[in-house]
C-alpha cells in the first residue's frame, strides 16, 4: 500500500492511498493530492507478510514525484 497520511499538511485532511492487488505480480501504484500550502509530507509504503503463507519480497523501484 502507498499512503500519504491525512492531516500532515493543510488541504490533505484524509489518508490518500493506493493498494496493491493481493497477488505476487508487479503493480505500479500511484497517489495524488493537492495541499493548500507549500510544505513537506511523508509518504509511506506498507507491506505485510502472512505467516506460513509465502516466502516473498517487496521491492520499491523508480519513485517519481512531481509538483503541479
Amino acid at each position: 500500500k502507498l499512503v500519504c497520511r491525512g492531516g500532515q499538511i493543510p488541504g490533505v485532511n484524509d489518508d490518500v492511498t493506493d493498494t496493491k492487488s493481493n497477488d505476487t505480480n508487479y503493480e505500479q501504484l500511484s497517489i495524488s493530492f493537492t495541499p493548500t500550502i507549500a510544505g513537506v509530507v511523508e509518504v509511506e509504503i506498507e507491506a505485510f507478510w502472512v505467516a506460513n503463507d509465502a516466502d516473498e519480497s517487496v521491492y520499491v523501484d523508480d519513485i517519481d514525484i512531481t509538483q503541479g
